[in-house]
Formats: C-alpha cells, structure tokens, sequence
C-alpha cells in the first residue's frame, strides 16, 4: 500500500469467530485479516516467503509482508525477520514509531517493539498474550505540538463509552490540566470520555456532542468557560473558527445574542 495512511481503525471484530476481523485504512481501503494460527517458529516451518512491498528502510528496519499477507519487519543488519507478526502495519516514521493492527486491535509501537497500551502505559510485545490496544489511531497531526488521537469503546449492546487520549511524540500520552479562564488545576486528565476530534489548526479538539473543549498545549475546559474566556480576551477569530467549525452549534445563538456581550459590558 503506498499511500500515506492517516487513520487506522476496527470496524469490525468478533472474538468469537476465529480471524473475522476487518480494519479501515483511511477513509477508502478495507482489508480483512484471517488468523493462520502460525506462530513465528511454524510461519518459517511451512516455507512462509517473504514478500518486499519497497518500503524504504527506517531506523534499521524494513517493512515486508509474507505469503499470508502478514505484515512483519526485517532487521537490516542481519537481514532477520523479527517475530512478531501483524494484520497491517506501517514503516518506522522520524520519530521512530509505527501504526500497527493486529488481533482486532490497534496501537503504536516503538524501534524497541514495545507497544502503547489503551491505558497509556508501554509494554513489551512479547511479554504479553494480547495486545491491549486500541479501536483506532490517527497519524501525528499539528505544527509545533504533534499529537495522535486514540481511542478505544468500552462496554457491550446499550452500554458502550467511548474513551479518547491523544499521544505525544514522547510516546506518552497526553496530559491535560482543567483551565476554568483563570487558571489551572492541580490535576491531570489523559483519557476523556467521549468521542473528540483531531486538533485544528487553532490548536484545539472538541467533543462530538458538546461540552468540553481541549487544547493541543495541555488544557481542556467547558465550552461555557471557553466562551467566557475568549469574549474577555477579545479573541473574535477563535469565536469564528469555532461556529465554523460546528462543535458550538448549540451555543451559536447564545453567541450571538446581545445577552452575552451585554453581560460582557456590565462586568
């Protein structure tokens, strides 16, 4: 696959049924994946031929598939295959991270095949049975502050939250500090309930129904605080970017209404 991938996500995985798992590379390409049952030692066993995609090498290791249309990296100074293999896969980037799928999940991992798990901490790939990552990942997105959305739904038939956190470069995720306008809290947030979007080119990320708005510099706030905040800051264009944006459609009305602004002058 040459082009560049931004998103990965589960769309469809059932863990009763052996290998039925299907995932979403952008928004145009699907592909299944059906567990062999071959562990690294069998894969070799049974003559598995590896397949070079013409990837370009990263960090001494380049991408290949085998002939079970797996994905798998190849050491280059001895030309050995590592043994760990996955449903999709990316090459290294310059942060020396990659996006990889594998048994209904996905994640990120390191040059040190070490993985970040849906609770934000890093483990060893081979110190685990099962992966526990995430229900979907975004390429790195932002200019000074590089961030990648994941998030991951918990809960089964009525009952399912989605939960969202962002990982930095540091392969960490994000820390957000409650700002109420004034100031922040003492305490830290790195996972939020709800389904949020990328950061824009403002620098911020809103909820999907409403109510909580965060920033890529490490704070989030309610959408009240942050209308309050930037009438006092005088910050029209962040208004603007925010109706545009929709995120504030409810409160679009209130915005505008001199309600708000004559509150503004009487304070």
């Amino acid at each position: 696959m040459s082009e560049k991938i931004s998103k990965i996500e589960v769309i469809n995985y059932n863990n009763s049924e052996k290998g039925s798992v299907k995932y979403k590379i952008n928004d145009t390409t699907t592909i299944s994946a059906c567990n062999t049952g071959l562990d690294y030692t069998n894969y070799i066993v049974n003559g598995g031929k590896i397949i070079d995609p013409n990837n370009k090498p990263a960090y001494g290791f380049k991408l290949v598939r085998n002939s079970y249309d797996q994905y798998m990296y190849m050491r280059l100074s001895d030309n050995a295959v590592i043994p760990y293999i996955f449903d999709f896969a990316t090459n290294f980037n310059k942060n020396g991270l990659a996006m990889v799928a594998v048994n209904g999940t996905v994640t990120w991992i390191n040059k040190k095949f070490k993985y970040l798990t849906r609770n934000g901490k890093i483990e060893n790939i081979n110190e685990v049975d099962n992966i526990q990552g995430w229900k979907f990942i975004s390429a790195f997105t932002g200019d000074e502050t590089k961030l990648s959305r994941c998030y991951v739904d918990c809960g089964s038939g009525d009952w399912i939250n989605r939960y969202t956190s962002y990982l930095g470069t540091d392969f960490k995720c994000k820390e957000f500090y409650e700002y109420n306008g004034y100031k922040c809290s003492n305490g830290t947030v790195a996972r939020f309930n709800g389904d949020f979007s990328d950061f824009d080119k403002e620098g911020f990320a809103y909820r999907a129904n409403g109510g909580l708005i965060l920033s890529n510099i490490g704070y989030y706030m309610t959408t009240d605080a942050f209308i309050e905040a930037i009438i006092k800051q005088n910050k029209d264009s962040i208004i603007k970017t925010a109706i545009e944006d929709g995120t504030l459609t409810t409160l679009n009305r209130e915005i505008q209404s001199d309600k708000v602004f004559k509150k503004e002058k009487t304070n």
